[in-house]
């Protein structure tokens, strides 16, 4: 959208121009006209134009910036839409400040494993294949293992191995957060109405805006300990 902005606002005898205004007057159905028509419609740009035209005589230039901005906004909404729906990103903490780089990213090893649980990849053995002839009772089709091989009946992903395998239990009462146990981390959440495993877990990974790097640091040992345990007891 913001290449198509750039290249309507070229001078009429640039050859790229002369090509856009060419498909322009074709035929022939656009695929590439077709979505951003859709986009334009989106993001409100088309009424707000008018608005603009009915009230003011904007310069090209500054035409062109308030659609970039329409754009940006709308293709961070677009992002924060997507992320809340993709079963795979069920973890991942939404800024309340807009998107940016978050305060715990490093070279560290802490900072990889953050990344891992908060992406859907922690290395479970829920997104390789090729488990199916060792773990099939547990695999899908592609030998995923989609089953936790641990107590036989969760699904195996991130906020299942770290909030709710009951044959974790135990070291959850071992691992310290912050002054509490990861067991007293999790029911504090509960008694304030976080039900679903995997909101419990997106705070834990940093939706509770905790500002402090070493302990979101503390919080990647945690995950290491627990996943270590978890992958001991059936790998």
């Amino acid at each position: 959208m913001k290449f198509y902005e750039r290249v309507k606002n070229l001078p009429n005898e640039r050859l790229a121009k002369k090509s856009f205004l060419e498909n322009l007057l074709g035929n022939w159905d656009s695929d590439y006209l077709a979505e951003i028509c859709k986009i334009e419609k989106e993001t409100g740009i088309l009424e707000e134009a008018c608005k603009q035209t009915s009230t003011s005589q904007l310069t090209v230039k500054e035409e062109l910036k308030w659609k970039l901005t329409a754009i940006d906004k709308w293709g961070k909404k677009l992002i924060r839409d997507q992320v809340k729906t993709k079963s795979s990103l069920n973890c991942m903490p939404f800024p309340s400040k807009g998107w940016r780089k978050a305060d715990f990213v490093d070279d560290s090893a802490q900072s990889t494993t953050i990344a891992e649980f908060r992406a859907g990849n922690a290395l479970l053995g829920n997104r390789e294949t090729g488990f199916g002839l060792e773990f099939g009772d547990f695999c899908d089709d592609d030998g995923r293992i989609v089953w936790c091989p641990a107590c036989d009946y969760g699904q195996n992903n991130e906020h299942h191995v770290i909030i709710d395998c009951e044959k974790l239990s135990e070291i959850r009462e071992t691992l310290s957060v912050g002054g509490i146990t990861l067991a007293d981390y999790i029911a504090g959440w509960r008694e304030k109405g976080l039900i679903r495993s995997e909101e419990i877990l997106r705070k834990f990974l940093g939706g509770d805006e905790v500002r402090d790097k070493s302990v979101l640091k503390k919080r990647a040992d945690v995950l290491v300990s627990m996943r270590d345990r978890y992958l001991s007891l059936w790998r």
